[in-house]
Parts: C-alpha cells; sequence; structure tokens
C-alpha cells in the first residue's frame, strides 16, 4: 500500500519560521518594547528590522527568527542559550554593547 506523503506533509502549506503575507501580522512597534541595556535594545531594534524586512547578517538571522516567531505568536519573548551566546557575541565583535 503506497502512502501519499503529499496528502500529510505540503511543504509549500506549512514551514517554520516563514510569513509569506506580513500583512496578515498584526505587528505593532511596541509588542516588543523592552527598557533596559543596550544588548536588549540591540535584540529589540534586530527584530524589529527583521519583522519590517530587512535583511540580517546570518550570523544572527536564526536566533532574531526564534524571538520573532515568539513576538508573532502573542508568547513571551524567549532567548534560547545557543541564540543568546551568538547574539551576544555578534553584539560584542559589532561593539553594539
Amino acid at each position: 500500500m503506497a502512502i501519499n506523503v503529499k496528502k500529510f506533509f505540503d511543504p509549500t502549506i506549512v514551514m517554520y519560521l516563514v510569513y509569506p503575507n506580513w500583512d496578515q501580522f498584526m505587528y505593532r512597534d511596541d509588542m516588543l518594547k523592552v527598557k533596559g541595556d543596550a544588548f536588549q535594545r540591540f535584540v529589540q531594534e534586530s527584530v524589529h528590522s527583521y519583522v519590517q524586512g530587512d535583511k540580517l547578517d546570518p550570523a544572527i538571522q536564526t536566533s532574531i527568527m526564534n524571538i520573532a516567531d515568539d513576538v508573532l505568536a502573542g508568547r513571551e519573548a524567549t532567548i534560547r542559550a545557543g541564540d543568546y551566546i551568538a547574539l551576544m557575541g555578534y553584539a560584542k565583535k559589532n561593539k553594539k554593547v
């Protein structure tokens, strides 16, 4: 018996961290507002830039996508350990913190 894989998984419909129609999301500038240190401001600005469609450095793009995924889904933004290391390393290297 053959299984129709496309019936169960169609990659053109479901993709992780891909938002094909930005206008469907009600992103507001204040969704990720923090008053904090330079690192927090760097992350906030990077997420805002990503959501607005700007290109990011590949070194931090995946980390910012993870945070943006939380924000756009209405969850509390969480920075995972690997993402923190990548973001902090990039921020220090580029004198953002």
